[in-house]
Protein backbone atom coordinates (compact mmCIF):
# COMPACT_ATOMS: atom_id res chain seq x y z
CA UNK A 1 0.00 0.00 0.00
CA UNK A 2 1.43 3.54 -0.87
CA UNK A 3 1.42 6.36 2.10
CA UNK A 4 0.37 9.63 0.92
CA UNK A 5 -0.92 12.23 3.06
CA UNK A 6 -1.43 13.13 6.81
CA UNK A 7 -3.67 12.22 9.69
CA UNK A 8 -4.36 15.50 12.29
CA UNK A 9 -4.74 13.58 15.94
CA UNK A 10 -6.17 16.90 17.19
CA UNK A 11 -8.67 18.10 20.06
CA UNK A 12 -11.69 19.94 18.77
CA UNK A 13 -14.16 22.00 20.31
CA UNK A 14 -16.33 22.36 22.32
CA UNK A 15 -14.12 22.64 25.46
CA UNK A 16 -13.00 25.85 27.12
CA UNK A 17 -10.51 27.35 25.26
CA UNK A 18 -6.53 27.12 24.12
CA UNK A 19 -5.29 25.00 21.14
CA UNK A 20 -8.30 23.25 20.49
CA UNK A 21 -9.80 26.37 19.60
CA UNK A 22 -6.52 26.52 16.87
CA UNK A 23 -7.11 22.85 15.70
CA UNK A 24 -10.28 23.60 14.44
CA UNK A 25 -8.85 26.52 11.96
CA UNK A 26 -5.86 24.21 11.41
CA UNK A 27 -8.35 21.19 10.16
CA UNK A 28 -10.40 23.53 7.65
CA UNK A 29 -7.05 24.79 6.02
CA UNK A 30 -5.38 21.44 6.24
CA UNK A 31 -9.03 19.79 4.02
CA UNK A 32 -8.83 23.23 1.80
CA UNK A 33 -5.28 22.66 1.07
CA UNK A 34 -4.75 19.09 0.96
CA UNK A 35 -8.45 17.93 -0.14
CA UNK A 36 -8.88 13.91 0.30
CA UNK A 37 -5.04 13.52 1.48
CA UNK A 38 -6.29 14.45 5.00
CA UNK A 39 -7.88 12.64 8.02
CA UNK A 40 -8.72 13.70 10.94
CA UNK A 41 -9.48 12.36 14.40
CA UNK A 42 -10.59 14.11 17.38
CA UNK A 43 -8.74 12.77 20.17
CA UNK A 44 -10.71 14.84 23.11
CA UNK A 45 -10.52 11.90 25.92
CA UNK A 46 -12.75 14.33 28.00
CA UNK A 47 -14.52 18.01 27.93
CA UNK A 48 -14.67 18.57 31.75
CA UNK A 49 -12.04 21.42 32.53
CA UNK A 50 -12.12 19.83 36.26
CA UNK A 51 -10.56 16.65 34.66
CA UNK A 52 -7.75 18.01 33.07
CA UNK A 53 -4.36 16.66 34.65
CA UNK A 54 -5.74 13.46 35.85
CA UNK A 55 -6.03 9.97 34.55
CA UNK A 56 -9.43 8.08 35.32
CA UNK A 57 -10.90 4.73 34.68
CA UNK A 58 -13.06 6.55 31.58
CA UNK A 59 -9.95 8.38 30.44
CA UNK A 60 -8.09 5.10 29.79
CA UNK A 61 -11.30 3.57 28.15
CA UNK A 62 -11.61 6.46 25.57
CA UNK A 63 -7.66 6.28 24.91
CA UNK A 64 -7.88 2.30 24.34
CA UNK A 65 -10.86 3.18 21.47
CA UNK A 66 -8.83 5.95 20.09
CA UNK A 67 -5.57 4.45 19.60
CA UNK A 68 -6.62 1.60 17.36
CA UNK A 69 -8.18 3.92 15.42
CA UNK A 70 -5.25 6.03 15.29
CA UNK A 71 -3.46 3.59 14.38
CA UNK A 72 -5.49 2.44 11.53
CA UNK A 73 -5.08 5.87 9.71
CA UNK A 74 -1.63 5.95 10.50
CA UNK A 75 -1.04 2.78 8.20
CA UNK A 76 -2.35 4.71 5.05
CA UNK A 77 -0.86 8.02 5.76
CA UNK A 78 2.74 9.55 5.67
CA UNK A 79 2.71 11.79 8.64
CA UNK A 80 0.59 12.31 12.32
CA UNK A 81 0.20 15.51 13.61
CA UNK A 82 -0.01 15.53 17.51
CA UNK A 83 -0.45 18.07 20.32
CA UNK A 84 2.19 17.50 23.65
CA UNK A 85 0.49 17.54 27.06
CA UNK A 86 2.85 19.08 30.01
CA UNK A 87 1.24 16.89 32.78
CA UNK A 88 1.61 13.00 33.15
CA UNK A 89 -1.65 12.32 32.61
CA UNK A 90 -1.82 14.05 29.46
CA UNK A 91 1.83 13.16 28.46
CA UNK A 92 0.42 9.21 29.17
CA UNK A 93 -2.71 9.48 26.66
CA UNK A 94 -0.01 11.15 23.81
CA UNK A 95 2.63 8.45 24.39
CA UNK A 96 -0.26 5.92 23.34
CA UNK A 97 -1.47 7.66 20.50
CA UNK A 98 2.00 8.69 19.21
CA UNK A 99 3.18 4.95 19.80
CA UNK A 100 0.42 3.82 18.06
CA UNK A 101 1.41 5.87 14.84
CA UNK A 102 4.69 5.19 15.09
CA UNK A 103 3.69 1.50 15.29
CA UNK A 104 2.09 1.81 12.67
CA UNK A 105 5.28 3.41 10.77
CA UNK A 106 3.93 7.02 10.39
CA UNK A 107 6.13 9.66 10.80
CA UNK A 108 5.42 12.12 13.68
CA UNK A 109 5.21 16.04 13.97
CA UNK A 110 4.34 17.37 17.71
CA UNK A 111 3.58 20.52 18.31
CA UNK A 112 3.67 21.81 22.23
CA UNK A 113 1.34 24.41 23.29
CA UNK A 114 3.04 25.66 26.51
CA UNK A 115 5.84 26.62 28.17
CA UNK A 116 6.68 24.26 31.43
CA UNK A 117 7.52 20.64 30.13
CA UNK A 118 11.21 21.22 30.52
CA UNK A 119 10.18 22.30 34.77
CA UNK A 120 7.77 19.88 35.83
CA UNK A 121 8.69 16.49 37.37
CA UNK A 122 8.13 14.15 34.29
CA UNK A 123 8.85 10.21 35.93
CA UNK A 124 11.56 8.05 34.47
CA UNK A 125 8.90 5.67 33.97
CA UNK A 126 7.24 8.20 31.21
CA UNK A 127 9.92 10.27 30.47
CA UNK A 128 12.14 7.13 28.89
CA UNK A 129 9.32 5.89 26.10
CA UNK A 130 8.52 9.27 25.37
CA UNK A 131 11.97 10.39 24.13
CA UNK A 132 12.09 6.83 22.70
CA UNK A 133 9.30 7.00 20.10
CA UNK A 134 9.95 10.64 19.37
CA UNK A 135 13.42 10.16 18.35
CA UNK A 136 13.77 11.33 14.86
CA UNK A 137 10.49 12.78 14.70
CA UNK A 138 10.09 16.80 14.29
CA UNK A 139 8.86 19.16 16.81
CA UNK A 140 6.91 22.60 16.95
CA UNK A 141 7.43 25.26 19.43
CA UNK A 142 5.50 28.28 20.43
CA UNK A 143 8.50 30.66 20.61
CA UNK A 144 12.40 30.84 20.92
CA UNK A 145 12.15 30.92 24.07
CA UNK A 146 10.41 28.02 24.28
CA UNK A 147 11.95 25.44 22.04
CA UNK A 148 14.04 23.83 25.66
CA UNK A 149 10.37 22.71 26.36
CA UNK A 150 10.09 20.55 23.41
CA UNK A 151 13.91 20.00 23.22
CA UNK A 152 13.23 18.49 26.70
CA UNK A 153 10.64 16.05 25.36
CA UNK A 154 12.76 14.65 22.32
CA UNK A 155 16.24 15.83 22.68
CA UNK A 156 16.85 13.37 19.28
CA UNK A 157 14.16 15.51 17.53
CA UNK A 158 15.47 15.86 13.78
CA UNK A 159 14.51 19.14 14.18
CA UNK A 160 12.47 21.85 16.05
CA UNK A 161 10.34 24.19 14.69
CA UNK A 162 9.48 27.78 15.65
CA UNK A 163 5.49 28.30 14.97
CA UNK A 164 4.03 31.41 17.01
CA UNK A 165 0.35 31.04 17.97
CA UNK A 166 -2.21 33.01 16.58
CA UNK A 167 -5.73 34.36 16.89
CA UNK A 168 -8.83 35.93 14.85
CA UNK A 169 -7.88 39.71 13.83
CA UNK A 170 -11.15 41.38 13.73
CA UNK A 171 -11.53 43.89 10.99
CA UNK A 172 -12.33 46.84 13.35
CA UNK A 173 -11.83 47.92 16.67
CA UNK A 174 -12.92 50.32 19.27
CA UNK A 175 -9.95 52.33 21.58
CA UNK A 176 -9.90 50.98 25.16
CA UNK A 177 -13.34 52.44 27.13
CA UNK A 178 -11.15 54.62 29.60
CA UNK A 179 -9.07 56.37 26.78
CA UNK A 180 -12.38 57.92 25.51
CA UNK A 181 -13.78 58.54 29.19
CA UNK A 182 -11.12 59.05 31.27
CA UNK A 183 -13.24 60.38 34.20
CA UNK A 184 -14.69 56.66 34.52
CA UNK A 185 -12.46 53.62 36.39
CA UNK A 186 -10.39 51.74 34.25
CA UNK A 187 -10.80 48.25 34.06
CA UNK A 188 -9.00 45.30 33.81
CA UNK A 189 -9.50 41.72 32.63
CA UNK A 190 -7.87 38.70 33.69
CA UNK A 191 -8.53 35.27 31.42
CA UNK A 192 -7.43 32.26 32.63
CA UNK A 193 -7.34 29.06 34.76
CA UNK A 194 -7.34 30.72 38.23
CA UNK A 195 -4.07 29.35 39.82
CA UNK A 196 -1.51 31.17 42.30
CA UNK A 197 1.53 30.54 39.52
CA UNK A 198 -0.54 32.33 37.03
CA UNK A 199 -0.69 35.27 39.05
CA UNK A 200 -4.39 36.60 39.14
CA UNK A 201 -3.71 36.72 42.92
CA UNK A 202 -0.97 39.38 42.13
CA UNK A 203 -3.30 41.31 39.83
CA UNK A 204 -6.15 41.87 42.36
CA UNK A 205 -3.79 43.06 45.41
CA UNK A 206 -2.25 45.01 42.86
CA UNK A 207 -5.59 46.92 41.55
CA UNK A 208 -6.05 46.82 45.62
CA UNK A 209 -2.98 48.88 45.96
CA UNK A 210 -4.24 51.50 43.45
CA UNK A 211 -7.85 51.56 44.63
CA UNK A 212 -6.82 52.19 48.42
CA UNK A 213 -5.82 55.71 47.10
CA UNK A 214 -9.16 56.08 45.86
CA UNK A 215 -11.48 53.61 43.56
CA UNK A 216 -10.25 53.91 40.27
CA UNK A 217 -9.65 50.16 39.15
CA UNK A 218 -12.35 47.52 37.89
CA UNK A 219 -11.42 43.84 38.08
CA UNK A 220 -12.78 40.82 35.77
CA UNK A 221 -11.78 37.56 36.57
CA UNK A 222 -12.59 34.68 33.95
CA UNK A 223 -11.53 31.57 34.05
CA UNK A 224 -12.16 28.45 35.85
CA UNK A 225 -10.89 27.96 40.03
CA UNK A 226 -9.95 23.94 40.73
CA UNK A 227 -8.45 24.16 43.57
CA UNK A 228 -10.10 24.85 46.90
CA UNK A 229 -6.98 27.14 47.96
CA UNK A 230 -7.91 29.27 44.85
CA UNK A 231 -11.54 29.18 45.28
CA UNK A 232 -11.48 30.30 48.56
CA UNK A 233 -9.18 33.00 47.86
CA UNK A 234 -11.45 34.55 45.29
CA UNK A 235 -14.71 34.31 46.88
CA UNK A 236 -12.85 36.14 50.17
CA UNK A 237 -11.55 38.60 47.57
CA UNK A 238 -15.15 39.21 46.28
CA UNK A 239 -16.49 39.90 49.46
CA UNK A 240 -13.84 42.35 50.27
CA UNK A 241 -13.83 44.16 47.42
CA UNK A 242 -16.67 45.34 45.39
CA UNK A 243 -14.79 46.64 42.69
CA UNK A 244 -13.78 42.93 41.93
CA UNK A 245 -16.18 40.43 40.16
CA UNK A 246 -15.73 36.84 39.74
CA UNK A 247 -17.23 35.36 36.00
CA UNK A 248 -16.16 31.57 36.33
CA UNK A 249 -15.21 29.51 33.22
CA UNK A 250 -16.78 30.48 29.63
CA UNK A 251 -16.84 29.09 26.50
CA UNK A 252 -14.34 30.97 24.44
CA UNK A 253 -16.79 32.55 22.33
CA UNK A 254 -17.64 34.97 25.35
CA UNK A 255 -14.12 35.82 25.61
CA UNK A 256 -14.02 38.57 23.43
CA UNK A 257 -17.17 40.43 24.87
CA UNK A 258 -14.98 40.46 28.06
CA UNK A 259 -12.01 41.84 26.49
CA UNK A 260 -14.13 44.27 24.54
CA UNK A 261 -15.65 46.05 27.70
CA UNK A 262 -12.08 46.19 29.32
CA UNK A 263 -8.94 48.62 28.58
CA UNK A 264 -6.28 46.39 30.07
CA UNK A 265 -5.90 42.77 30.14
CA UNK A 266 -2.93 41.32 32.80
CA UNK A 267 -1.61 38.39 33.02
CA UNK A 268 1.74 38.11 35.15
CA UNK A 269 2.37 34.30 35.85
CA UNK A 270 5.53 33.18 38.29
CA UNK A 271 6.25 30.07 36.41
CA UNK A 272 7.00 29.56 32.68
CA UNK A 273 3.56 30.26 30.59
CA UNK A 274 3.56 29.11 26.95
CA UNK A 275 1.77 31.85 24.19
CA UNK A 276 -1.53 32.26 25.77
CA UNK A 277 -4.71 33.13 23.21
CA UNK A 278 -6.14 35.40 25.68
CA UNK A 279 -3.32 38.01 25.29
CA UNK A 280 -3.06 37.75 22.12
CA UNK A 281 -6.91 38.31 21.60
CA UNK A 282 -6.25 41.19 23.68
CA UNK A 283 -3.81 42.64 21.37
CA UNK A 284 -6.02 41.96 18.87
CA UNK A 285 -8.83 43.77 20.04
CA UNK A 286 -6.90 47.36 20.63
CA UNK A 287 -6.64 46.85 24.19
CA UNK A 288 -3.96 47.70 26.58
CA UNK A 289 -1.41 44.62 28.20
CA UNK A 290 0.42 43.98 31.14
CA UNK A 291 2.42 40.95 31.65
CA UNK A 292 5.63 38.90 33.46
CA UNK A 293 8.83 38.20 31.83
CA UNK A 294 7.35 34.41 31.69
CA UNK A 295 7.60 32.41 28.71
CA UNK A 296 6.91 33.86 25.47
CA UNK A 297 5.19 36.57 26.78
CA UNK A 298 8.05 39.50 26.77
CA UNK A 299 8.26 38.68 23.02
CA UNK A 300 4.21 38.59 21.73
CA UNK A 301 3.87 42.40 23.49
CA UNK A 302 7.22 43.76 22.84
CA UNK A 303 7.95 47.13 23.88
CA UNK A 304 3.74 48.07 23.65
CA UNK A 305 3.04 46.17 26.83
CA UNK A 306 3.71 46.92 29.88
CA UNK A 307 6.26 43.85 31.20
CA UNK A 308 6.37 43.99 34.91
CA UNK A 309 7.73 41.91 37.50
CA UNK A 310 4.68 39.50 38.79
CA UNK A 311 4.26 41.74 42.05
CA UNK A 312 1.09 43.59 43.00
CA UNK A 313 3.32 46.85 43.38
CA UNK A 314 4.64 45.78 39.46
CA UNK A 315 1.07 44.98 38.41
CA UNK A 316 -0.03 48.76 40.41
CA UNK A 317 2.85 50.61 38.38
CA UNK A 318 1.71 50.01 35.20
CA UNK A 319 -1.87 50.34 36.33
CA UNK A 320 -0.73 53.72 37.77
CA UNK A 321 0.41 54.59 34.20
CA UNK A 322 -1.89 53.63 32.28
CA UNK A 323 -4.67 55.96 34.53
CA UNK A 324 -2.59 59.06 34.28
CA UNK A 325 -1.93 58.65 30.63
CA UNK A 326 -5.16 57.91 28.56
CA UNK A 327 -3.92 58.78 25.27
CA UNK A 328 -0.58 56.41 25.83
CA UNK A 329 -2.85 53.85 26.89
CA UNK A 330 -4.50 54.75 23.20
CA UNK A 331 -1.01 54.00 21.83
CA UNK A 332 0.36 50.86 23.46
CA UNK A 333 -3.00 49.32 22.47
CA UNK A 334 -2.64 50.59 18.92
CA UNK A 335 0.45 49.02 18.80
CA UNK A 336 -0.06 45.99 19.99
CA UNK A 337 -3.04 45.19 17.41
CA UNK A 338 -0.97 46.16 14.85
CA UNK A 339 1.48 43.81 15.97
CA UNK A 340 -0.95 41.25 16.37
CA UNK A 341 -2.20 41.69 13.08
CA UNK A 342 1.20 41.38 11.61
CA UNK A 343 2.73 38.43 13.57
CA UNK A 344 0.56 36.64 15.10
CA UNK A 345 -2.84 36.53 12.59
CA UNK A 346 -4.56 32.69 13.08
CA UNK A 347 -4.15 32.37 9.44
CA UNK A 348 -0.21 32.83 9.58
CA UNK A 349 -0.11 30.24 12.07
CA UNK A 350 -1.92 27.75 10.56
CA UNK A 351 -0.44 28.25 7.24
CA UNK A 352 3.07 27.91 8.97
CA UNK A 353 1.97 25.00 10.90
CA UNK A 354 0.77 23.15 7.58
CA UNK A 355 3.73 24.13 5.97
CA UNK A 356 5.95 22.40 8.29
CA UNK A 357 3.64 19.17 7.93
CA UNK A 358 4.19 19.56 4.52
CA UNK A 359 7.84 20.23 4.77
CA UNK A 360 7.91 17.04 6.64
CA UNK A 361 6.53 14.67 4.37
CA UNK A 362 8.50 15.55 1.05
CA UNK A 363 11.63 15.15 3.07
CA UNK A 364 11.07 11.82 3.96
CA UNK A 365 10.29 11.69 0.16
CA UNK A 366 13.37 13.03 -0.70
CA UNK A 367 11.90 16.02 -2.41
CA UNK A 368 11.54 19.89 -1.28
CA UNK A 369 7.90 22.27 -1.09
CA UNK A 370 8.19 24.74 -4.04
Amino acid sequence: MTRDGFVLAVPLPPPYAGPEVASEALVAAARMRWAGRVDVLDVTVSRENAEKGFISARKVAKVGVLAPRLAALARRRTLVYVHLAQNVAGLSRDLAFMTAARTAGARLVVHLHGGMLADVDTPPWLLSPLRRVLKGQVGIALSESLVRHVAFAMPEAASIRVVPNGVAIPDAVTPPPFSADPGGALRVVYVSTLVRQKGYRRVVEGAALLNAEGPRVLVDLVGPAHLDEDARFVQEACAAHDWLTYHGAVEHERVAAFIKTGDVMALVPTWSEGAPLSVLEAMAAGRGVIVSRSGALPEMVGGAGWVVDPTPEGVAAALREALADPAGLSARAAALRERASREYSLDRSVARVLDVLEDVALAGAGRARR
